[in-house]
């Protein structure tokens, strides 16, 4: 757990949370709105070697960054109204693909995703500051 982290310090962060949770490359991202899950998406994408910058798929639901021969998806189901509008847009087969995806919002989506998978929780601490608490899901402790 991280606490009072200033944005300036999310880059540490994301590479931190990179390297430590290596047993999947599914991480659900959540927070209240503004809580600053893109930013972090942004900074881990970063990390990841993609050249693009990481932006908001609000609109798009699913934005697609590659570098290197890998594929990084980040996608944002706060749209989503139930599980079938998740499978209607594919979601299994990013999910399965072995690549990053990055899911903000990810309520929807929990029946889709098998352990191990990690939430990422991020709270405003302050103004300019969050605390950021990392959980790896698996067989033993799925009650998500």
């Amino acid at each position: 757990m991280w606490e009072n982290v200033p944005k300036e310090q999310l880059r540490e962060v994301a590479a931190v949370i990179l390297k430590k949770c290596n047993e999947s490359t599914v991480f659900f991202l959540e927070g209240q709105l503004g809580a600053g899950k893109t930013s972090l998406v942004q900074e881990m994408v970063r990390d990841l070697g993609c050249d693009q910058e990481a932006t908001s798929p609000t609109f798009t639901l699913i934005n697609e960054y590659s570098s290197s021969g890998m594929t990084v998806f980040h996608m944002d189901l706060y749209r989503l109204k139930n599980l079938q509008e998740a499978e209607e847009i594919g979601l299994t087969e990013y999910l399965d693909s072995g690549s990053y995806c990055f899911i903000e919002w990810p309520d929807v989506a929990e029946a889709l995703v098998f352990p191990p998978f990690y939430k990422i929780a991020i709270k405003v601490s302050g103004p300019e500051t969050r605390n950021i608490r990392v959980v790896k899901y698996t067989e033993e402790n799925d009650h998500v």
